[in-house]
């Protein structure tokens, strides 16, 4: 399992933004703006196991580009030595992706991802290297699809247009070059204790729909702030033992007024 995993398997869909109570955000604004860094630990069985970082940048001419790194740490790195590197262009306004880059590096491993999104044709491309050994795929959509998400734009998308309570919404993603359908599901709202205090946060469930392989995390949980911000405080998915937590340990660029919870 990647390391990233526990934070970036978010895939999500399009319904307007909730506001959330004591949220002072506008419908239709956006939570994150360039130069927001996002900073969390990953824990496996409870010991730190790597340090991941989250972006945004400023692209002009209407998008913005988004990126996440990951390493390990500790003894894990001593013996793994993992790192990945993970980043979207993206429409500013839809939010939808336009190419994503990926690439994960360990002692014995070295794996690059690209995959482009042409909504006019209704194409999407998707490229792989696996040690020198390349493979070309072509998915082949509705001209004009909306909505097609890839790992990392999708926590975003989550970001900005959170589900209410209950509410269930689904789209479409690409896993390992097939098509899928997404479901993310506010399941309940939660005050989520952390070193910093405590939070009102919604508890998101994301499953994976359709023919995947063993290796591929078909479920994982989120908590986001309901606050103006939306951050994304902590993330859950399952391990080959155990369970990956990924919890965020230090934020810059991102809005004054984070709302503590009201106990």
């Amino acid at each position: 399992m990647r390391i990233r995993h526990a934070l970036l398997f978010v895939l999500l869909p399009f319904s307007m933004a909730r506001a959330g109570e004591g949220s002072e955000r506008k419908e239709g604004e956006r939570p994150f703006e360039p130069g927001e860094t996002l900073s969390y630990e990953i824990r496996l069985l409870g010991i730190e196991t790597a340090r991941a970082e989250l972006e945004v940048f400023d692209e002009g001419a209407g998008g913005m580009r988004i990126r996440a790194r990951a390493r390990t740490t500790g003894a894990a790195d001593d013996v793994f030595r993992m790192k990945s590197q993970a980043s979207c262009s993206l429409e500013e306004a839809s939010l939808d992706p336009e190419l994503c880059r990926g690439t994960f590096q360990s002692r014995r491993t070295l794996r690059r991802r690209e995959i482009r999104f042409d909504k006019e044709t209704g194409i999407i491309v998707e490229r792989n290297d696996a040690n020198g050994e390349r493979e070309q795929n072509r998915i082949q959509l509705e001209p004009g699809f909306e909505g097609v998400q890839d790992t990392l734009s999708a926590l975003y998308l989550i970001r900005a247009r959170l589900p209410e309570p209950g509410e269930g919404l689904r789209f479409r993603a690409v896993v390992r070059s097939k098509p899928v359908q997404v479901e993310a599901k506010t399941i309940r709202e939660e005050a989520l204790k952390t070193d910093v205090g405590t939070f009102r946060t919604a508890v998101v469930q994301v499953r994976i729909f359709g023919e995947v392989d063993e290796k591929t995390t078909r479920e994982a949980y989120l908590w986001i702030t309901l606050d103006e911000n939306r951050l994304p405080m902590k993330a859950v998915t399952k391990a080959p033992i155990g369970s990956l937590e990924a919890r965020l340990i230090g934020a810059r660029g991102i809005r004054s007024g984070t709302t503590l919870a009201q106990r």
